[in-house]
């Protein structure tokens, strides 16, 4: 809550970009591993 995001980008595997709104900071965030079980 309380946090903005500009833009969102993927580098098409298991990595995600995000512009942090009024902050002007570029986030990556790291997409976690499935497990087995996972629908």
């Amino acid at each position: 809550p309380g946090t903005g995001v500009s833009g969102l980008e993927s580098d098409g595997k298991d990595q995600l970009f995000c512009g942090g709104g009024q902050s002007g900071k570029i986030r990556a965030v790291k997409r976690p591993k499935r497990s087995a079980t996972a629908g």
